[in-house]
């Protein structure tokens, strides 16, 4: 095994931030999803409930769960919606009520 010593040709104390995930909601074959350095969707497959993120750089009706484009994110629990009203609701140390 090889060790890169401080100071060597390559060495970098910073490596390359990865893409924030986002939520981009029900997968849909008629969208385009697209992934850069920055952003990467997250998708939910209605037909088995699971959540699948972009790895090639696009995609447009390529199904997650059968494509080589997306990947399965393991342990992921959302909640998709657009509006939602909470009575007691904590958020952070506060209590809205």
């Amino acid at each position: 095994m090889s060790h890169i010593k401080d100071g060597d040709a390559g060495a970098s104390i910073t490596g390359k931030t990865g893409p924030m995930f986002y939520i981009a909601g029900i997968w849909d074959s008629n969208t385009e999803y697209t992934k850069n350095d920055y952003k990467c969707p997250v998708v939910m497959l209605a037909s088995n409930n699971k959540y699948y993120y972009l790895k090639d750089s696009s995609s447009r009706g390529q199904n997650p769960s059968s494509s080589d484009a997306w990947g399965e994110a393991d342990n992921f629990a959302a909640v998709f919606t657009k509006v939602l009203f909470s009575e007691f609701a904590k958020l952070g140390s506060f209590v809205i009520n």
